[in-house]
């Protein structure tokens, strides 16, 4: 038995402004992104994550950064950011861990 004074919920079927914009036409369906626009945003995606290593001044950051294209066999990448690691001034010394994904690069 129901209790007095209290309405049982409702379930209403609201769709999502994207949703609804989409069923209306004005925004296009998605579509998977293609090989340029990938390599683009990992591009974008590099620049901007060297530039951060760059201005932290972090180790780590770089290793990172090293590791993850290494991973994915990005030699010309790996080898941008450890110049770019060297060339900081006043140095910032790479440690083992950098020499490492240098050697499995």
């Amino acid at each position: 038995e129901p209790l007095i004074g209290v309405s049982s919920p409702r379930r209403v079927a609201v769709s999502s402004p994207p949703d609804r914009d989409r069923d209306r036409g004005l925004i296009a369906p998605t579509t998977p992104p293609t090989t340029c626009d990938v390599a683009f945003t990992m591009s974008n995606r590099f620049d901007a994550d060297l530039a951060a290593a760059l201005q932290r001044r972090n180790v780590k950051l770089f290793n990172s950064l090293l590791s993850r294209h290494a991973r994915f066999g990005e030699v010309e990448r790996v080898q941008k950011a450890f110049d770019a690691l060297c060339a900081l001034r006043p140095p910032l010394k790479p440690n083992e861990y950098t020499y490492g994904i240098l050697l499995n690069a």
